[in-house]
């Protein structure tokens, strides 16, 4: 009977050991999980930004093709009235 007692003392350390285990690994994984998506989050930010500096200077390219074309317009009229 001592035994099996001391048997199962052994079984109950071991699974107290492969509960603290499983525990450690579940945070391990919660935290890379948080990692992950704080790492995705930025991608989306920088992409995001990005996209917006794009736009940004689409729009200044537009308006100095624009303002060129003016330029070149007005200068014509000008030489024409001379």
């Amino acid at each position: 009977m001592c035994t099996a007692r001391t048997k199962l003392k052994e079984v109950e350390n071991e699974m107290d050991c492969l509960y603290a285990e499983l525990r450690s690994v579940k945070i391990d994984r919660d935290q890379a999980i948080k990692e992950t998506k704080a790492a995705e989050a930025e991608s989306k930010r920088y992409a995001d930004r990005c996209m917006r500096l794009t736009k940004n200077a689409d729009i200044a390219n537009l308006w100095m093709m624009f303002s060129f074309f003016v330029a070149t317009l007005s200068l014509g009229f000008m030489v024409h009235a001379l």
